[in-house]
């Protein structure tokens, strides 16, 4: 019997160690959230976005289409003082600008962005935070709220910050985004959400 003591206490060692007990409180919120969120692949958005270099700064309006991965981006300036389309998907971007001469195509709507106009905008990333999540591939920090909502992250070097949620059908989404990286930050507020099929929060 002491020999088989033992054996039992690893057995049952093991068989805890392959139970996932569920998250609590606001992980488990969260861990739903984050799911429907995920979900929502047909989203649009209209506000306004004020992006801030060492240099310069812009006060921009903002409307961004989302289909699945695919996505168009417009930035108005006021006054008429200049206007910018980003579309693209994964693969391919093109960029149309009263400040070009012509459509520019790249990989990278970021670098794009950056080396044509000066604006130092993570649009990959962005298209995830606007909606209170992390992009793939991990962060560094992550911040809930009790309702399992995102409201702090530190990911890919820019710190992001969500003020405040509003309802939209069944879900919470971001009224409010602020982004920073060393001299850099982007402040974006959401006027209009328009969203599609999504579940019960």
């Amino acid at each position: 019997m002491t020999r088989l003591l033992p054996l039992l206490f690893l057995t049952f060692l093991s068989g805890c160690a392959t139970v996932q007990r569920p998250p609590e409180g606001a992980e488990a919120r969260w861990e739903q959230r984050r799911h429907r969120l995920l979900a929502l692949q047909e989203w649009g958005l209209t506000g306004r976005v004020a992006i801030r270099t060492e240099l310069e700064a812009w006060a921009l309006s903002l409307r961004w289409r989302q289909h699945g991965s695919r996505f168009d981006v417009m930035l108005v300036a006021p006054f008429g003082q200049g206007s910018a389309r980003l579309e693209g998907d994964d693969g391919e971007v093109t960029l149309r600008s009263s400040r070009l001469a012509g459509p520019v195509r790249a990989d990278d709507p970021q670098r794009l962005l950056e080396e044509t106009l000066g604006w130092e905008i993570p649009v990959d990333a962005l298209r995830y935070w606007v909606r209170g999540l992390p992009a793939p591939g991990g962060s560094d920090e992550l911040r809930l709220d009790e309702e399992g909502r995102m409201v702090h992250l530190l990911q890919g070097g820019w710190e992001v910050e969500v003020g405040r949620y509003v309802r939209e059908g069944a879900l919470s989404l971001p009224r409010r985004v602020f982004l920073s990286r060393a001299g850099d930050s982007v402040r974006l507020v959401v006027e209009r959400w328009q969203v599609g099929g999504h579940g019960n929060e």
